[in-house]
């Protein structure tokens, strides 16, 4: 049985909404899923900027007001 600790994976994702209770989500590429606009955070980003990147990445706009909401902290699951 190996003991090798899986990487790690930092994301980082953005709620965007409107006043009027909408909120914009994206379709995964390949998929049926949707999902709000995000991904990996990479290895010389801090968590509050990677949103930025990935949003005009993805959507080729910027966001001009954004706080953070949480940081939740997924553990593997023990077997």
């Amino acid at each position: 049985m190996s003991t090798a600790r899986a990487p790690t994976i930092r994301i980082a994702a953005a709620l965007i909404d409107s006043d009027r209770g909408r909120m914009l989500l994206v379709r995964k590429a390949g998929t049926p899923w949707f999902m709000q606009a995000g991904g990996k955070i990479e290895e010389s980003e801090t968590p509050f900027p990677a949103p930025q990147r990935e949003l005009l990445e993805e959507l080729g706009g910027r966001c001009t007001r954004m706080k953070p909401v949480y940081r939740p902290i997924f553990l593997p699951r023990s077997r």
